[in-house]
């Protein structure tokens, strides 16, 4: 009996210590496969759109970096559903594969203060509250207004040999 109460002292003391480690947080990289909450709000002056994104962290700050980011690679990657004035948007870079063709540039490109801050512009003023800003469980959900300059970024990402030139043919 007294051998039973150790084993199951012993069992409960290794579930207490390793069970309750602390659990993955969710990596706000451009690879992060979490979907992607994104709408054109509006069309703007030379080439550029009004986005709504959605951001997902620990801390509203971060949350609201983490929207930037996914705004950026719905541009890149995805595309936007037709909205606020603007018809369907397909992704900048169409080839399936770029992600991993091109690591190494997108690794550097989405950087924490990366490069993809150049071509996305928050137009919020101060931190989203209301609807925008959601405490979940483990962290915020915020939503940022942003704008994207998509020529800008075409160009820079055809430069680059990542995207295909509107004008390049079949």
């Amino acid at each position: 009996m007294k051998k039973l109460l150790q084993i199951l002292v012993i069992a409960g003391l290794a579930y207490g210590l390793f069970g309750c480690a602390a659990k993955k947080t969710m990596d706000a990289t451009y690879e992060s496969e979490h979907a992607i909450e994104a709408e054109i709000i509006s069309v703007g002056n030379d080439g550029t759109k009004m986005i709504k994104s959605w951001g997902y962290a620990k801390t509203p700050e971060l949350a609201l970096i983490d929207a930037k980011r996914k705004a950026v690679k719905a541009a890149i990657f995805h595309g936007f559903a037709a909205g606020g004035g603007s018809a369907k948007v397909g992704p900048i870079v169409k080839d399936e594969n770029a992600k991993t063709e091109h690591k190494a540039f997108f690794d550097e490109f989405f950087k924490d203060g990366g490069k993809y801050l150049q071509y996305v512009n928050s137009k919020n003023v101060g931190m989203p509250s209301g609807e925008d800003r959601l405490k979940m469980k483990k962290g915020y959900k915020v939503a940022a207004s942003v704008s994207i300059e998509f020529d800008s970024l075409r160009k820079y990402l055809e430069d680059k040999g990542i995207a295909r030139s509107l004008d390049a043919g079949f």
